[in-house]
């Protein structure tokens, strides 16, 4: 029987973004494409060695049983003895590596440490939060100040030919200034 997904890891959620960013891959994805697996595999090895999961615990994550790790870590640690598969090696070195980057950062930080950092960027994703809100309200105000002139760029966009707009904005321009006049 399977167990129910250890998604309360803070740290395999973690290094399931890693595996991605890294892979180029949907490592959940329900697929048998080697380049899934292969991220798949990486996963369950760093979640095994450096996290000392069980075969069951890593292979829950993806709703699969400690034989499908256990066999995917096995024929990972066959591609990684190979010469031939340096590019397996690269992804694994640098999955691992940042991984462990994350856990030591992790572990040096004390608890109000973490807090304060938590709050320094809720901060500022409440101002960018703002900021996007003033440029949402600067889009419709534009929006509403080019209504008068729509009709008009409508006839420019329509009787532009194409690899002319050069011609069409000095054409544009000298009419404007003509009813300015």
């Amino acid at each position: 029987m399977k167990k129910p997904k250890k998604r309360d890891s803070i740290i395999a959620n973690r290094l399931l973004e890693i595996v991605k960013s890294v892979t180029g891959e949907e490592i959940e994805e329900k697929t048998r494409r080697g380049e899934v697996i292969t991220g798949r595999s990486i996963f369950y090895k760093i979640m095994r060695d450096s996290e000392k999961w069980s075969f069951a615990d890593a292979g829950s994550i993806f709703e699969l049983d400690h034989a499908t790790a256990r066999h995917a870590i096995n024929k990972l640690n066959d591609l990684l003895k190979l010469k031939s598969e340096r590019d397996i090696k690269h992804l694994y070195d640098r999955c691992l590596a940042l991984h462990n980057r994350v856990v030591d950062t992790k572990s040096e930080l004390s608890e109000i440490e973490l807090i304060e950092k938590i709050s320094s960027q809720d901060a500022k994703i409440l101002e960018l939060n703002s900021y996007i809100a003033a440029l949402e309200s600067e889009k419709e105000t534009t929006k509403t100040k080019n209504k008068p002139f729509e009709s008009v760029f409508n006839v420019i966009r329509t009787r532009m030919p194409l690899g002319k707009s050069e011609a069409a904005t000095r054409k544009v321009y000298a009419a404007l200034n003509s009813l300015s006049s």
